[in-house]
């Protein structure tokens, strides 16, 4: 739906700017009402996605969307000292000689407790599973908001590793496997991706009646899709 194109700007407020224009529109997918940016700050990218009828990119648009953004900052998450959480990043605090080893978010950081001194194989694990959990928590959550438009309920719905570009898959059977990278972005995106693949158990397809359904289950969901450019 997006063609990758060379950009006139390289870099903006510390961000790289990657442009995208819309080609032809696939199946019932729609046009986005106006040229839009996606900040990411944890990956220092502005992804620009442009009209057909939109010329170049100019500094000036770049940062009248930055501001009405709220001026968005780059903030690269520090390697075991952060860690993302919805688009965000979370700082760690390590708690050694705690006795044991556990997890837990408080004050807006995540505490981690260590049985004798901190240990980087312990710690990832514990996020690992921090993350599923909160993943798997938000993604329930928003299957009880869509309940009522279903006509199906997924059999099962799992958090696991799948390829960097795909974000949901849905079987035949009902199951739904949601990819753990949602949690770097914001939660948004995770209900846009469950949102598809719910749809999928009506329509294992990306035919018209598709993306029909999919537009009245969520009207604003190619907005949020955008970011899997990104």
């Amino acid at each position: 739906m997006f063609r990758r194109e060379a950009s006139p700007i390289e870099r903006f407020n510390g961000f790289r700017v990657v442009c995208f224009r819309q080609g032809r529109v696939n199946l019932a997918e729609r046009r986005l009402p106006s040229s839009q940016v996606v900040f990411a700050p944890h990956l220092a990218i502005a992804g620009v996605f442009l009209q057909d009828g939109r010329a170049a990119v100019t500094e000036e648009w770049l940062n009248a969307e930055w501001l009405r953004q709220g001026a968005p900052s780059v903030h690269l998450p520090v390697a075991q000292k952060e860690l993302l959480l919805w688009g965000n990043c979370l700082p760690i605090q390590p708690l050694p000689f705690a006795g044991c080893n556990d997890l837990w978010e408080a004050d807006g950081k995540l505490v981690i407790a260590f049985k004798r001194t901190c240990d980087e194989h312990v710690q990832a694990v514990l996020t690992a599973a921090f993350v599923r959990e909160r993943l798997l928590a938000a993604a329930h959550h928003a299957l009880e908001r869509f309940a009522p438009q279903l006509k199906q309920r997924p059999r099962s719905i799992a958090i696991r590793p799948l390829r960097a570009r795909t974000l949901g898959q849905c079987t035949r059977e009902g199951d739904i496997f949601l990819n753990v990278s949602l949690h770097q972005w914001p939660q948004e995106v995770m209900e846009e991706t469950l949102a598809h693949e719910l749809v999928h158990l009506e329509y294992f397809n990306h035919s018209h009646a598709f993306w029909r359904r999919l537009t009245a289950l969520q009207p604003d969901w190619l907005r949020r899709s955008l970011v899997h450019y990104l």
